[in-house]
């Protein structure tokens, strides 16, 4: 950097000299939160397995009848020309935790159903009802014979609201445990080492492959890696799934928005920590 003054001026200018450096975000998906309560307690399903699958993906055809549009209020006008169903978008899944009975999924823009996970033991024990909290209290439930297959969740803007998902418990689990240890034949079911890490920088990513490739060369079952995605590098990312194919494991990056609720944190070691203890807890 130079300092120089303009001819017959008193005023300064700068010139700097310098490498520009291009950085570009990308928006890989929003956020639905909330909270889950069982209405026969008032407490929280802990471990409870909810899911978000897609309810509506189509396109339009003006050719064909009419159907619904949805509004900037997240209400239903029939107006709009008929769609077309095109390919679902995957679904994904998370846990009920025991503190204020929070609950985190990741989506895209539209129309979601969120229900609690199929072939569970939480779908067994619970359904979905509707109701609604004020100051705390869970008011407005509805009758025995009104329990929900879903609830519809719509994705229109990046405004994060709560979500507030009521449960209750079906005749005759009045007094069963929702987490329970798992039986011999369950375990023969789903053979596979599961396997949580993260890497932070160039050098602990190069440990991550050792230990990956050490890990599957050494164990007789499947694999499969749980890597946070928050502080993997692009590079780690574009070469991570070749080399899992490669030496024969599965893996999938996770990650997820820090709780509102809970306190932020400024020294990094303390974020990775928090990262940890909320991987197991959703």
């Amino acid at each position: 950097m130079s300092l120089r003054k303009s001819r017959g001026e008193d005023v300064h200018s700068l010139e700097f000299s310098s490498h520009l450096t291009k950085v570009e975000y990308g928006l890989n998906s929003l956020l639905f939160f909330g909270q889950c309560y069982d209405v026969s307690d008032k407490t929280p399903p802990n471990g409870l397995q909810l899911t978000l699958s897609d309810a509506i993906s189509r396109v339009y055809d003006h050719n064909a009848e009419s159907d619904v549009e949805i509004l900037p209020d997240g209400s239903l006008s029939e107006i709009v020309p008929r769609l077309h169903q095109t390919e679902n978008r995957p679904s994904v899944g998370t846990l009920v935790m025991k503190t204020v009975g929070y609950w985190q999924l990741r989506s895209g823009p539209g129309v979601w159903q969120l229900q609690i996970a199929h072939d569970t033991r939480g779908a067994e024990m619970y359904e979905i009802v509707e109701g609604s909290i004020q100051k705390g209290r869970i008011i407005n439930v509805e009758s025995d014979d009104s329990a929900l297959s879903s609830k519809t969740l719509i994705m229109k803007d990046f405004v994060n609201r709560m979500e507030v998902i009521l449960v209750r418990r079906k005749k005759g689990y009045e007094d069963a445990e929702l987490l329970v240890a798992d039986s011999d034949d369950d375990n023969d079911k789903d053979d596979t080492v599961h396997v949580f890490s993260l890497a932070t920088g160039h050098l602990y990513e190069r440990f991550l492959k050792i230990m990956m490739l050490s890990v599957t060369k050494r164990t007789s079952t499947k694999v499969k890696f749980w890597l946070l995605e928050n502080f993997l590098s692009p590079s780690f990312k574009a070469s991570a799934f070749a080399m899992a194919k490669e030496i024969g494991c599965e893996l999938e990056f996770i990650t997820y928005k820090w709780p509102e609720w809970l306190r932020a944190q400024s020294e990094k070691q303390r974020i990775i920590w928090g990262y940890k203890i909320l991987f197991l807890d959703v």
